[in-house]
C-alpha cells in the first residue's frame, strides 16, 4: 500500500505487501526500485558498481585501508567520467578496472 506524503514524498506501510507472505509493502518497494535503477545502468556503469563492490568487500576485510579504498574509488569514478564521456571503450575501461 503506498502513501503519500504532501503530494511528493513516497511512504510505503509496514504491512504485508498484496502476493507476499512475509514481506512488507516497504521491502517489496525497495527492491524493485533499486532493480529498476539497475536495469538502466550503461554496461560502464554495471562495471563501475562491480568494482565498487570489490573494492569495499577488500576494505571489509581488512585487505586494504580507508585511504587506498578512497583513491581506488576516486580513480574509478575518474575512469567512469571518462568512460562516459567517450575517452576510453568498455573493453578499455574493463582492463582498466581490473588493474585496480
Amino acid at each position: 500500500m503506498l502513501l503519500l506524503t504532501s503530494g511528493y514524498n513516497t511512504c510505503y506501510c509496514n504491512n504485508v505487501a498484496p502476493g507476499e507472505l512475509e514481506r512488507t509493502c516497504r521491502k517489496v518497494s525497495a527492491h524493485r526500485e533499486e532493480a529498476q535503477g539497475k536495469a538502466n545502468h550503461t554496461p560502464a556503469q554495471k562495471e563501475y558498481d562491480r568494482t565498487c563492490n570489490r573494492l569495499k568487500v577488500r576494505k571489509q576485510r581488512g585487505k586494504i585501508s580507508v585511504d587506498e579504498w578512497n583513491a581506488a574509488v576516486a580513480k574509478a569514478q575518474k575512469l567512469l567520467e571518462r568512460s562516459e564521456g567517450g575517452e576510453l571503450t568498455n573493453e578499455e575501461l574493463n582492463r582498466q578496472f581490473e588493474e585496480s
